[in-house]
């Protein structure tokens, strides 16, 4: 296909004027042309529909918000105070958005690395006014050390910081990661555990004095030596993490997941562990390596690929249903949902703009699945998994900060 036909299908994608035939062929294109060649032919697209008095950033950010806008199975007809209305085609069905691997690259230069697209012409283009908002989570949490003292990780002005925390082990750390090093073989011989706790609205990065690197999601905590002695390493998580654990055969790794019997025991391996009070248990999905699920009832051996529930009750139950990239998205900085429901969707979004969530009257029936960029503020989110026949309203004040959904059926 000839570039100029590229220019052609998205100046007709632009301006909603594709017809049926067209859609396919700009389907194919994406899936077949390489990130350089769509991203270029993106900005030509944004280029030409500028106006003088915008710059580079503002046009990057509004013609592409623009082109995102206009892939919503519906646009917003009715914006009433701050509650937003989304009309819908048909009810109780299953809403899905696509994510094309070349658009979105083109996507992530310019604006929060997402791209929606969808098989279906809308029939306006109407842009709400602006909304009451709620922005995006960030790098940050809490460490405490056991002499009392806490470090607020997230009121770092960008700088690297650096403190002795024992003898023999040094950590240096800022807004984004905390770096654990052993300065001398002695330092092992100590028994002194640091916690690190990210809230609602928060992630972190960890890497431990063996080498091991952790990434935490909202509403976690880890608690972990500062030092390893003995025959195992060992450390303690409630919430969401992913682990790249440091190979060492002599010291097997393990993780103890809060109110469960179970325990994950590794050498060395990349795995995720979920283990949030709604999962019902903990879910380990490994990427990498091997990994044993065990308890006094029970045992199971992963391998990659391989999903796992772990329950309170002590067993453990296999689903290797090939969600491993879903499972670990977060850490990439996206939100990926696979046939969720609302409720699901909800407790996601929840966790990353630190926000609770209330429903009036039943709750939507439709499923949702793809992958959007945790960039985007919550507004932009919701246009974008809208599609049902729901409402929602926000209450952005310090002390309430919450989302009311309401189904209108």
């Amino acid at each position: 296909m000839h570039l100029n036909r590229i220019d052609y299908l998205l100046e007709r994608y632009y301006l909603q004027q594709l017809t049926e035939t067209e859609w396919s062929e700009l389907d194919l294109a994406l899936q077949q042309y390489n990130q350089e060649t769509l991203g270029q032919a993106f900005i030509r697209l944004m280029e030409k529909h500028s106006t003088n008095q915008e710059t580079s950033a503002t046009l990057e950010v509004s013609q592409i918000e623009r082109i995102l806008a206009i892939d919503k199975i519906s646009t917003a007809e009715t914006v009433t105070g701050e509650v937003l209305k989304i009309p819908t085609k048909q009810k109780n069905k299953v809403f899905r958005f696509s994510y094309r691997i070349a658009v979105a690259a083109a996507c992530m230069l310019m604006i929060c690395g997402i791209y929606w697209y969808q098989h279906e012409p809308i029939k306006t283009s109407r842009q709400p006014p602006p909304m009451a908002d709620f922005t995006p989570g960030r790098d940050g949490g809490m460490l405490s050390m056991p002499n009392g003292k806490f470090i607020q990780l997230d009121n770092n002005t960008g700088h690297t910081n650096a403190l002795h925390v024992s003898a023999g082990v040094s950590l240096k750390y800022d807004s984004a990661q905390a770096i654990y090093s052993l300065i001398q073989p002695s330092a092992q011989q100590q028994n002194i555990y640091h916690t690190i706790e990210t809230p609602y609205g928060r992630r972190y990065h960890l890497t431990l004095s063996d080498g091991t690197q952790i990434w935490l999601n909202a509403g976690s905590k880890l608690r972990f030596p500062i030092a390893f002695h003995g025959t195992f390493r060992e450390v303690f998580l409630t919430g969401e993490a992913y682990f790249e654990v440091s190979k060492n055969p002599h010291l097997p790794f393990l993780v103890n997941i809060s109110n469960n019997a179970s325990k994950v025991e590794v050498l060395g391996t990349h795995f995720n562990i979920s283990s949030y009070p709604e999962d019902n248990g903990f879910i380990t999905t490994l990427m990498e390596g091997k990994v044993r699920i065990f308890n006094k009832q029970s045992e199971l051996i992963l391998r990659p690929g391989d999903r796992a529930v772990s329950h309170a009750d002590g067993s453990i139950q296999l689903k290797n249903t090939n969600m491993t990239n879903t499972d670990i998205d977060w850490k990439n900085n996206y939100f990926s949902f696979s046939d969720d429901n609302i409720e699901s969707v909800m407790l996601e979004l929840a966790r990353w703009y630190n926000i609770k969530v209330a429903y009036d009257g039943a709750k939507p029936t439709a499923t949702f699945s793809g992958k959007i960029g945790k960039k985007l503020s919550f507004t932009q989110v919701m246009e974008i998994i809208g599609g049902t026949d729901i409402q929602y309203s926000l209450d952005t004040a310090a002390t309430n900060r919450k989302v009311i959904i309401k189904v209108n059926y």
